[in-house]
C-alpha cells in the first residue's frame, strides 16, 4: 500500500494537478475569509467554511478523475492486478494519497482561526469542529468520485459524472423541499426507478444480466409490496432520505459548532462502502 501511495503522491505533485487543487482551494478558502471574517467582522468560522461546499465541486472531480479511470483507459490497470498486494490494499494507497494532497490545504486553512483569536474573542473549539467536519465531508465525496472513476473508462468523462453527482447533492441539500414533491406515489416512482438502476450497478459488476435481474427484483419486489400495505410510509420519503444520505446536509451539526457523532458514523460508513464497491468493481473486471 505504501508504494501505491508514494507513486500516486508522485503523480500529483510532480505534475500540476495536485497543486492546482490546492491553489483552488486556499485562493477561494483566502477569499471568503476575508470578505466575510476580516472585512465583516464575523467570529464565525462557518461564513469561510460553508460557501467552500462548491469548491469542493470543482476539487474533487478534479481530484479523483484519473485516478483509476486512466489506468484503464491506458490499460496499466493491468499491473495493478498482477501486482503481490490485495486491491483493497491498492484503493486505499489511491484514497490516502488523494486524501493528502486535499489535507494539506485544509491544514493551511486550519491557521485562520488562530488569525481570527488574536484580534479577538473566538470559539477554537466551534471553528475546528467545523473544519473536521469539512475534512470528513471532502473525504467522503473523495470516496464516492473514485468509486464513480472506477466505473469509468475515461477520466474526461469520469470527471464530468463526479461534477455532476456532487453538484447534484449540493443543489438538493439547497433546494430539496422545493424540487422534489413528497407525494407517495412519486416517492413510490423514484424508488423503483433506484431498483433498476440498483439492478444496472449490479450487472455491470458481475457481468451477469440474470444476476442483475434478480438484484433489481429483489427491491423491487418488497418495494411494491410496501406501497400498497403501507402507503403513507412513502409520504416525503424521498426529500427525507437524500437530506439523510447527502454529505452537503449531514456536516450541519459539524458547521454550528458540536461534535455530531450520527455525522462522523455516516461519513465513515460512506467511505468505506464506496471504497469496498471500487474493490469489488475491479476484482470484478479482473476475473474477466
Amino acid at each position: 500500500m505504501s508504494a501505491i501511495y508514494r507513486k500516486e503522491l508522485k503523480i500529483y505533485f510532480c505534475g500540476a494537478l495536485g497543486f492546482v487543487v490546492m491553489a483552488l482551494m486556499l485562493v477561494f478558502s483566502g477569499v471568503f475569509f476575508t470578505f466575510t471574517n476580516l472585512a465583516q467582522e464575523y467570529t464565525d468560522f462557518l461564513f469561510t467554511l460553508d460557501p467552500m461546499k462548491l469548491i469542493l465541486i470543482l476539487v474533487v472531480p478534479l481530484l479523483t478523475m484519473r485516478t483509476i479511470a486512466e489506468e484503464r483507459h491506458s490499460r496499466t490497470d493491468q499491473l495493478l492486478y498482477s501486482l503481490p498486494i490485495r486491491l483493497f490494499h491498492v484503493v486505499l494507497g489511491k484514497f490516502f494519497a488523494m486524501l493528502t494532497v486535499f489535507l494539506l490545504p485544509t491544514l493551511v486553512v486550519g491557521c485562520y482561526p488562530l488569525l481570527m483569536a488574536a484580534m479577538g474573542k473566538v470559539s477554537l473549539l466551534a471553528s475546528y469542529t467545523a473544519l473536521f467536519g469539512y475534512f470528513l465531508m471532502g473525504a467522503a465525496l473523495i470516496a464516492l468520485c473514485t468509486l464513480i472513476s472506477c466505473l469509468m473508462e475515461n477520466q474526461i468523462v469520469a470527471g464530468a459524472v463526479s461534477l455532476v453527482v456532487c453538484f447534484a447533492f449540493w443543489f438538493l441539500q439547497r433546494y430539496a423541499s422545493g424540487v422534489i414533491p413528497g407525494d407517495a406515489l412519486v416517492s413510490f416512482l423514484i424508488c423503483m426507478g433506484v431498483c433498476l438502476l440498483m439492478g444496472v450497478l449490479v450487472w455491470r459488476l458481475s457481468r451477469s444480466l440474470a444476476v442483475g435481474l434478480i438484484g433489481a427484483l429483489i427491491l423491487a419486489v418488497p418495494t411494491l409490496a410496501l406501497f400498497f400495505l403501507k402507503k403513507a410510509w412513502f409520504e416525503r420519503l424521498i426529500p427525507d432520505f437524500l437530506e439523510a444520505i447527502n454529505p452537503f446536509s449531514r456536516v450541519a451539526g459539524f458547521f454550528y459548532g458540536y461534535f455530531d457523532v450520527e455525522g462522523l458514523i455516516f461519513y465513515l460508513t460512506c467511505i468505506f462502502v464506496c471504497l469496498f464497491l471500487t474493490v469489488q468493481a475491479m476484482e470484478a473486471r479482473r476475473k474477466i
